[in-house]
């Protein structure tokens, strides 16, 4: 059983470089060193990626808090990870679903309920989950960002980090 556990390990973390490496180069070293067993009991193991799902026993999540990214100040959790917006996305649809949403977590409206400099929402998602909107925008993070980073700024010309004020940031440091 311990062969199999770390083969699985090691496909995690190749799947999780290769998802984070689609936007920057330089994080995907990152990602997989964030990957770790956690816990073996009776043959089977637990895999955690701190990156795409933070437990709630790490922060209090309470409100959003500004950070300085190299794009300038940023709405970012209260774990300082970086929130995205989706340019396809509507006012109050998240079309980032699937693959697509394991590597932009939807940020869960727990995960931020108070913030002074702009409005905060709900949705709910085609898949019947909850999201978060700033200023009616579903909001992610970006599963390839340390906090305080954002390595996905510009993504596909579709991703943007907000300001904080709520609103996009489409400054991509040219």
């Amino acid at each position: 059983a311990p062969m199999r556990t770390w083969t699985r390990v090691a496909a995690v973390a190749a799947a999780a470089a290769l998802l984070a490496g689609a936007c920057s180069d330089d994080s995907s070293e990152e990602t997989a060193d964030t990957i770790e067993v956690v816990e073996e009991s009776g043959g089977t193991s637990t895999v955690v990626d701190d990156t795409l799902a933070p437990s709630a026993t790490d922060v209090s999540p309470t409100g959003l808090q500004t950070v300085t990214t190299d794009y300038g100040d940023a709405l970012a959790l209260s774990d300082g990870q970086v929130l995205y917006a989706f340019e396809s996305d509507t006012e109050g649809t998240g079309t980032c679903t699937d693959d697509c949403a394991v590597k932009w977590p939807p940020v869960e409206p727990s995960q931020a309920t108070e913030y002074e400099g702009a409005e905060l929402g709900q949705i709910t998602r085609a898949d019947g989950t909850p999201q978060l909107t700033v200023n009616g925008l579903p909001v992610y993070t970006f599963s390839g960002d340390l906090p305080g980073e954002a390595t996905c700024q510009g993504g596909d010309g579709v991703w943007w980090i907000l300001t904080t004020d709520g609103q996009l940031n489409k400054d991509t440091g040219g």
